[in-house]
């Protein structure tokens, strides 16, 4: 049946409708100079949260790399692959602390930092802790994962408590007295690990 001019402007009045209520993605900027520095050199966000880094230089190329996990950030042309004027940009939607650096600059280098919730929920016997850790589900097909660590009341140490792909989990502590959470990102195919984000507590 053929649809009625009517009918399409109906529709694509629909999806922009729709397009136009998608929250847009929060995004921050790190500028490269030619003093070979990123500003702010330490940028801190939440999970789901773009970073854009935008090379202000007048006359040096730049670029942006970083191995923790192994190439989780790494810009377009390689080495020095960010000329005056270019940009570079990409999401965090996992927490956890992820250092960077100038290929071309020794000494240039920056982080950011991806922070985490932890909700208590219930009470007495019922306590739950929500441990937040990112934006949004990871696909099957991504080759990273989020690993939650969590220190108990009275322990000396943290240690792997959960691997997910979930943006958050559920955690059912056993005793009372103050749980430490802090997160990182992993990449399946060798291990390679982000520093782990800013450590949350929360008491039963």
């Amino acid at each position: 049946m053929k649809r009625s001019g009517f009918g399409r402007a109906a529709a694509l009045a629909i999806v922009a409708v729709l397009i136009a209520a998608a929250p847009a993605a929060a995004t921050t900027t790190v500028k490269m100079h030619d003093g070979n520095s990123f500003s702010p050199r330490t940028t801190t966000i939440s999970p789901g949260t773009r970073v854009k880094w935008q090379n202000d230089a007048f006359v040096v190329d730049h670029d942006v790399f970083g191995d923790k996990p192994s190439s989780y950030i790494s810009n377009p042309g390689g080495p020095g692959g960010l000329h005056p004027g270019d940009s570079f940009s990409r999401p965090f939607d996992s927490a956890g602390t992820f250092p960077y650096l100038c290929r071309v600059h020794a000494g240039m280098s920056g982080t950011v930092i991806v922070g985490m919730t932890v909700q208590k929920l219930g009470s007495g016997s019922s306590t739950k802790f929500k441990v937040t850790v990112g934006s949004d589900k990871l696909s099957v097909s991504s080759p990273f994962r989020r690993v939650v660590q969590v220190e108990v009341p009275g322990g000396s140490s943290y240690v792997d408590w959960k691997t997910i792909r979930t943006a958050s989990v559920t955690y059912a502590p056993s005793a009372s007295g103050t749980y430490r959470f802090r997160s990182y990102v992993e990449r399946v195919s060798d291990g390679t690990r982000s520093l782990v984000s800013p450590v949350l507590s929360v008491t039963k």
